[in-house]
């Protein structure tokens, strides 16, 4: 028997002034994008600061990818990754080319985007 891919996944939120868990649903992955399931995270200050506006906490992941977009070369699933405060930029601007992609005006940062994309769990 086949058990279909999972198409929600736990987070912990910020909610009503404490750590709550809630669901969140998997997105389709991108070209350039992996799946991790997260197997080790912790929640810190900084996840503490947000946890006011119902994001999903946790920034500091790393877990094992279960699968890859069709332009990634760097990973093959069954690997271990891990992500941080910094989740992406556009990768051909001049802070981006020069090293400096934290002010890349694309990047996708902890608590600016993505608010259910947390590691705590």
């Amino acid at each position: 028997m086949t058990t279909a891919p999972a198409s929600e996944y736990a987070v912990y939120r910020g909610a009503e002034g404490s750590i709550k868990k809630s669901t969140a649903k998997i997105p389709q992955l991108g070209p350039k994008e992996i799946l991790v399931k997260i197997t080790h995270s912790g929640v810190c200050a900084t996840d503490l600061a947000y946890v006011e506006y119902g994001i999903a906490l946790g920034h500091e992941g790393v877990g094992t990818v279960e699968a890859i977009g069709s332009d990634v070369t760097q990973f093959k699933v069954g690997e271990r990754a891990g992500g941080g405060y910094h989740r992406n930029s556009c990768g051909h601007c001049s802070y981006c080319l020069s090293g400096q992609d934290i002010w890349c005006y694309e990047r996708s940062v902890f608590g600016e985007t993505d608010y259910s994309n947390g590691t705590f769990g």
